[in-house]
């Protein structure tokens, strides 16, 4: 187990926090957060955590302003951009939703994340057409790329059905 963690690094003192946030235990997670070395809470990772657990307990702007700021250090990294445009998408916010997925798109066309926004804001705007290649592009993706990461086959469940036909 110590080489797992010496090999993992910073990754590995961030599953508790994941597991925090997997059963809804937002308030804890915020509390082990706090815990983590300095170093730890600044690496991006945990700073995302970090916002997903004040959007998680409604502080709605603090999450904003973490992720705002992994924006500015990371402006060329297609996943933050992602991150970005689903937390603007459960704010309501779809045009500026739709927006920064298309910025993410640009950096890497592939970004599960950007993906599942941009058909998202298509079909609430009722492009039904382009949404429905948008969600299609997920079976594509999956059958070309064949991931394996929780993460990313959860978005691919997400967009595989979408009642719009």
């Amino acid at each position: 187990l110590l080489l797992l963690l010496a090999v993992l690094g910073a990754d590995a003192e961030l599953v508790p926090l994941r597991e925090h946030l997997a059963h809804g235990r937002y308030v804890e997670g915020a509390e082990a957060w706090e815990s983590l070395a300095a170093e730890v809470r600044q690496t991006p990772e945990a700073r995302w955590l970090r916002a997903r657990f004040h959007a998680a307990v409604g502080e709605d702007a603090a999450a904003t302003e973490h992720l705002a700021k992994l924006l500015e250090e990371f402006p060329d990294e297609a996943v933050w951009w992602g991150r970005v445009a689903e937390h603007q998408w459960n704010l309501g916010l779809v045009d500026q939703a739709a927006e920064s997925a298309a910025k993410g798109l640009a950096l890497d066309p592939d970004e599960p994340r950007c993906r599942l926004v941009q058909a998202d804001s298509w079909t609430a705007r009722g492009d039904l057409k382009q949404a429905l290649e948008g969600y299609r592009w997920f079976v594509r993706y999956y059958n070309r790329a064949q991931p394996t990461d929780a993460e990313t086959l959860l978005l691919i469940a997400t967009a595989k059905y979408e009642p719009i036909e």
